[in-house]
C-alpha cells in the first residue's frame, strides 16, 4: 500500500494494482501486476510498483497508464525515490542497492564511492539534506548491513 496526499494506492487480489479514492473508496484506475506482495510507493505524480517476482513498474498516478517496466529486480525489495532516481534496497541484504532512472526505468551504474563500504543495504530512504554551508538537495539516507551508522548518497 502507498498513501499519499489525497492519494491511496493497494495491491490486491493476486494481480491487480488499484488507486482509490481515500474519502469515498470509489476505484479511480486499476492495472493488472504480477502478483500482490510486492512494494508500492507513490513519487510526485508516479506511482511505483516493485513486484515479488522482480518487475519494478511505473504509472501514470493520475490516470495509471503504465509509462515503463522494468524486470529482472528480483530480491529487492525497499523502494525510494529521490529527485530522478529509484533505489532499489536489497530484501534482507542479500543484494547491493541499485539504482533505476524514474524517467524511463533503466538501470544506472553504481556509485562506489558512495557506499562500497557498506556492502549489502536495505531500506534507501529519501531525505531533504542540506551540508554545512550548502544549498538543500534531495538525497538518501543508507544504512549497510555491517555498518553501524548511516551514509548519505545522493540521488
Amino acid at each position: 500500500m502507498a498513501v499519499a496526499s489525497g492519494c491511496l494506492v493497494v495491491a490486491e487480489r493476486h494481480s491487480r494494482l488499484v488507486r482509490l479514492d481515500p474519502r469515498s473508496g470509489a476505484q479511480l484506475w486499476e492495472q493488472r501486476v504480477e502478483d500482490c506482495w510486492g512494494t508500492a510507493v507513490i513519487a510526485g505524480e508516479r506511482c511505483l510498483y516493485l513486484s515479488q517476482a522482480g518487475v519494478l513498474h511505473c504509472f501514470d498516478l493520475d490516470n495509471g497508464q503504465r509509462l515503463w517496466s522494468t524486470p529482472g529486480m528480483s530480491l529487492r525489495y525497499h523502494v525510494s525515490v529521490s529527485g530522478s532516481v529509484v533505489w532499489l534496497g536489497g530484501w534482507r541484504g542479500y543484494h547491493p542497492l541499485m539504482r533505476v532512472a524514474l524517467a524511463d526505468g533503466r538501470c544506472l551504474p553504481p556509485e562506489p564511492a558512495a557506499f562500497a563500504e557498506a556492502g549489502p543495504l536495505a531500506w534507501p530512504q529519501p531525505v531533504h539534506w542540506r551540508p554545512e554551508g550548502g544549498s538543500a538537495t534531495d538525497a538518501v539516507l543508507i544504512a549497510g548491513g555491517g555498518l553501524p551508522k548511516l551514509l548519505v548518497a545522493r540521488g
